[in-house]
């Protein structure tokens, strides 16, 4: 696919195109589209997918559907600062998809709170959604969030009266009336008050 710099249909049908490539091949919808999404944001060039845009968005996208996509990669991709800085100083919810992890959240940044749900592909968390937590505490620094990225060194419940990170889907539910993604496992993460309760029943 070639882009131009002010033309966003090809890059439209492309993205149809490629994500077509993972229906055939019988792969989780969101979790190719994540794939996807993380190979391009992080700049890495795969045998399924290749993209190679300059700063004003012109460039060519490539995509290979011979053979079944291997995603090796996903092993290694984990929410970091790149898909992170896509979001506005102004943002008040965000959610992304982004290798194994799928992600929805709110944030208040004058009340320096922060309240998100986090998904990854299969039957568990693992270490991926430890380091994505992470990486998404830094980024908003909500109150709390020194002790939190020392302290939270293990994928585990935590609750304390700065933040509570938990996997109870109803109360979460509940709170933010939100809707989980068919073969995603979740973990809560909130600090302050605009997260709900952060302290034990």
């Amino acid at each position: 696919c070639e882009v131009s710099e002010d033309d966003y249909m090809p890059l439209g049908i492309f993205t149809i195109l490629a994500n077509s490539v993972g229906e055939y091949y019988k792969i989780n919808t969101t979790l190719f589209s994540g794939y996807i999404q993380a190979l391009g944001i992080n700049g890495i060039q795969s045998k399924t997918y290749s993209v190679d845009l300059k700063e004003d968005g012109s460039g060519t996208m490539k995509i290979c559907y011979t053979e079944k996509p291997e995603m090796k990669e996903l092993d290694e991709m984990f929410v970091n600062e790149k898909p992170l800085n896509n979001f506005g100083d102004d943002i008040n919810n965000f959610n992304m998809i982004f290798g194994k992890l799928a992600v929805n959240g709110v944030v208040d940044k004058e009340e320096k709170t922060l309240s998100f749900a986090i998904g990854e592909y299969g039957d568990k968390n693992t270490e991926l959604t430890r380091k994505s937590i992470i990486e998404i505490v830094k980024f908003f620094k909500p109150d709390g969030y020194e002790d939190f990225v020392k302290d939270y060194t293990e994928l585990k419940t935590v609750s304390n009266d700065k933040y509570k990170v938990h996997t109870d889907t109803a109360e979460y539910d509940k709170e933010r009336g939100i809707e989980l993604i068919d073969g995603y496992t979740f973990m809560f993460v909130t600090f302050g008050n605009n997260g709900g309760s952060v302290t034990e029943e």
